[in-house]
């Protein structure tokens, strides 16, 4: 088991994540369905899910090369347009409007969000020659800081609600819930990109082919 959100946490009391499928259980990638699914969790059960996060992502992203993570596949490969390095920049991007319109929505009265246009950040070339160890961290420190901060959050809090100009009104539940599916999807599509590349994650002793935060090791260590 990786390190829990949790510091506090004493080693006889489950870990949050524990209520929550483990990333390699996703052998599909999200639908919307899956998206609608998420409201019939409870509120523990959806942030377990939330907190999982960057350990979604096969940890051989940081030993990619240059040239791996900025490989393109071809549409019909069904991988995905972007490369390996946009696509964790983008939701490091992502998880930022998230984080943002989560908080906007607890502490302002029906605020409307902004919009941001997740092809023109890909076109920019904003991405290109960054590591992907600041988007992973960055995306790792996020669900940290706001999961701390969604456990204490009461009912009306929960429902409270903000505009999208696009997709129209989300209460702060469903802004967690989209959140939580949206890396989830991108994350199955980031795998697949590694697994064409490198093949199926290697079997180690004692390793619980976890992802990219995991600190699983065996019991014989």
């Amino acid at each position: 088991m990786s390190e829990c959100c949790h510091s506090d946490r004493t080693d006889a009391e489950p870990c949050c994540k524990d209520q929550a499928p483990r990333p390699t259980q996703l052998t599909e990638a999200p639908t919307e369905a899956d998206l609608d699914a998420l409201s019939n969790l409870s509120t523990p059960e959806l942030l377990a899910r939330y907190r999982w996060g960057v350990e979604h992502f096969d940890a051989r992203l940081f030993h990619l090369t240059p040239e791996q993570l900025d490989r393109r596949f071809d549409p019909a490969d069904g991988l995905g347009l972007w490369s390996c390095r946009e696509l964790v920049g983008h939701l490091a991007d992502a998880d930022i409007a998230y984080t943002h319109r989560i908080r906007q929505t607890i502490a302002e009265a029906g605020p409307i969000f902004a919009n941001w246009d997740e092809h023109a950040y890909i076109d920019s070339g904003i991405y290109a020659r960054t590591k992907p160890g600041g988007y992973v961290a960055t995306i790792y420190t996020l669900r940290v800081w706001t999961g701390e901060l969604l456990e204490t959050l009461d009912d009306t809090q929960w429902a409270r609600k903000g505009m999208h100009p696009l997709r129209g009104e989300f209460t702060c539940r469903r802004i967690a819930e989209f959140a939580t599916w949206h890396l989830e999807r991108h994350a199955w599509f980031l795998n697949k990109k590694m697994h064409a590349m490198l093949g199926p994650i290697p079997e180690r002793d004692g390793a619980c082919r976890q992802g990219s935060a995991c600190a699983c090791k065996s019991e014989d260590a």
